[in-house]
């Protein structure tokens, strides 16, 4: 498992504990298959960071976090968000190539993690029409369903010695 984060971003989690958090998930596995990554986001907006992605029954992905998040808190948040994500860790698979499945756990103003399931449905395009051989054989989304399964607060190391009223916001 390579990890490799981009300039001004670290992972939250090192691979030996991010391994020993999932060893018992049933992911894929076999010749090409990687069932744990360590990846950097795509998209890098602030409010809300893309913290961790499980494919049911194929792989989880952990994402690398910018250097302004502290350290402690994000690796507080992944620890946090694998856990939420084990409630998925023994759906099978969606072998369909017409659909997709998702869950994904974003990281929202450094203080609580947002949890959504996400489906896609795809549609192969028809050869002919404008369309060559290549493009044809490559999947169009035909329609996307985002479900907000959980939000959590987090409770950061310098507020877990405070009385329960000064978390009311």
């Amino acid at each position: 498992m390579r990890s490799q984060p981009a300039n001004g971003r670290y992972f939250p989690i090192e691979p030996p504990r991010f391994v020993a958090l999932t060893r018992d998930w049933s992911l894929a596995s076999g010749a090409g298959a990687a069932p744990r990554r360590l990846r950097n986001p795509r998209e890098t907006e602030l409010a809300s960071q893309r913290l961790a992605l499980l494919r049911p029954g194929l792989d989880v992905t952990v994402y690398s976090l910018p250097n302004a998040i502290d350290q402690e808190l994000g690796e507080q948040a992944v620890t946090k968000a694998l856990e939420m994500l084990a409630r998925w860790k023994a759906d099978p698979a969606e072998m369909r190539t017409d659909r997709s499945r998702q869950i994904v756990v974003f990281l929202e103003d450094r203080s609580r993690l947002r949890v959504l399931d996400e489906r896609l449905r795809f549609a192969r395009r028809k050869f002919g029409a404008g369309e060559g051989l290549s493009s044809s054989r490559k999947p169009q989304i035909t329609s996307r369903s985002v479900t907000e399964v959980a939000v959590l607060r987090l409770v950061q190391a310098n507020q877990r010695d405070r009385p329960p009223e000064a978390f009311k916001a």
